[in-house]
């Protein structure tokens, strides 16, 4: 039994303009009075700053540079001299061996709800749907190592233990196809304003690099095997590669990039469209200009990237605006072209708005479309999350959410809660 589909083409539309009068509406109320606070690393439209300015790997994610250590270091409603441990302020870098060694980490713990609702028919006949269990769970352990032998040389490396990890003892578990549980690349970069190249185990440039697994932008609605919303191009997706970067002016970047296509075969799950030894190429392209309003400075991001191999093909466009150190609204659109050999497709929208009310409290919204078909259906879901980023004490974050989605089959909502350690 399914959700009406006119009622699904209904609120088509519908949520989208509610969205912009909601993000209209909220960022009049609340960016006026918001204290100036420090960028978060993942957030470079608060920071004005390039994602590589932040962190190791030029894509953005993962590992942080000194100045994204730094930028985090003195983040917290409370200090460590607080609450006894002024020790742990002492480190002022990442680095344990001086400009050669760097380490890092990201730990999260999560409790939600995890799989799709179960329909269940009661004694009266009435079509109801039972929620999966609440799991608490290690979500993310994932060690970071970076070696600079030379000024122009980075060679980077992490892994990322999966939830079956310290269950079934599996070094390597992936939840999702194509998913890999580490990456691995040289980095060589002559200069500030040279080009540069990645090459080894990494995530191709596509689109924006999102630190939040269950956005729909990189997912297919309904997909028919595990019948709910599921990713083409997971979290922690990688291949081997070789990708080219170029950033010849503060506003302006380029990549280019060629892949091995096996993992994106493995997430499009179909061999006919993207064979194992296919090739796969990226390209990503964007502009990001600053400028003055009277005294108040902005960011902003517009781009652009295109990634496919066989006859798979993903184009992403995205825009961001960004009031320093107060707020950022960023949107994605992307579509999912699977060759004209198959009826399957699929398009994605997404809007999310982040307010910084202190440099330890931000709060964020965000709502998703996604459509696609396959096999002459058509697919729908719907996606709203709030919630709030708090920072206790620096390296620590706190991250309650609720999450509300409607699908063609189902309809859910759930608060989940995430810790966050990094380092």
């Amino acid at each position: 039994m399914r959700w009406s589909g006119q009622l699904g083409q209904r609120r088509s539309r519908g949520p989208w303009r509610l969205l912009v009068l909601s993000l209209t509406v909220l960022l009049g109320l609340v960016l006026p009075g918001a204290r100036d606070a420090h960028a978060l690393p993942h957030m470079s439209l608060l920071a004005g700053a390039p994602c590589a300015t932040c962190h190791v790997n030029e894509q953005g994610a993962g590992m942080r540079t000194n100045i994204g250590f730094g930028s985090m270091s003195h983040v917290g409603a409370l200090q460590w001299e607080d609450v006894g441990l002024p020790w742990l302020s002492d480190r002022v870098s990442n680095e344990v061996v001086d400009y050669l060694v760097s380490v890092g980490m990201d730990a999260r713990i999560q409790t939600a709800r995890i799989g799709r609702p179960l329909p269940v028919v009661d004694e009266a006949g009435e079509l109801t749907f039972e929620q999966p269990p609440r799991e608490t769970f290690l979500m993310q352990l994932q060690p970071y190592l970076a070696v600079t032998p030379h000024d122009v040389l980075t060679l980077y490396g992490t892994w990322n233990a999966g939830r079956e990890t310290f269950r079934e003892g599996d070094p390597c578990d992936t939840p999702y196809p194509g998913q890999q549980c580490f990456e691995a690349m040289a980095i060589v970069h002559p200069g500030h304003r040279m080009p540069g190249v990645r090459l080894g185990m990494l995530q191709p440039s596509v689109g924006i690099r999102h630190d939040d697994h269950t956005m729909k932008i990189r997912q297919e609605a309904y997909n028919t095997v595990v019948r709910r919303p599921f990713p083409v191009i997971p979290a922690n997706y990688a291949e081997w590669g070789a990708e080219a970067f170029w950033q010849p002016r503060f506003d302006v970047r380029a990549e280019l990039g060629v892949f091995h296509a096996r993992g994106l075969s493995e997430g499009v799950g179909d061999p006919s469209v993207v064979d194992p030894d296919d090739v796969a190429l990226a390209i990503r392209l964007q502009w990001m200009p600053q400028f003055e309003l009277g005294s108040t400075r902005w960011t902003s991001w517009l781009g652009g990237s295109v990634y496919g191999g066989g006859d798979f093909r993903m184009d992403n466009a995205f825009a961001g605006l960004g009031w320093m150190d107060r707020g950022a609204l960023i949107l994605e659109a992307a579509h999912m072209h699977f060759g004209s050999g198959t009826d399957r497709r699929a398009r994605n929208l997404s809007a999310q708005l982040t307010v910084q009310t202190w440099e330890w409290l931000l709060l964020q919204g965000r709502a998703e479309q996604a459509w696609s078909r396959d096999l002459g259906d058509r697919y729908n879901t719907l996606a709203f999350v709030g919630g709030v980023q708090f920072f206790p004490l620096p390296f620590i974050e706190i991250r309650p959410e609720y999450r509300w989605e409607e699908t063609d089959v189902y309809r859910t909502g759930q608060y989940t809660v995430q810790m966050h350690f990094f380092y």
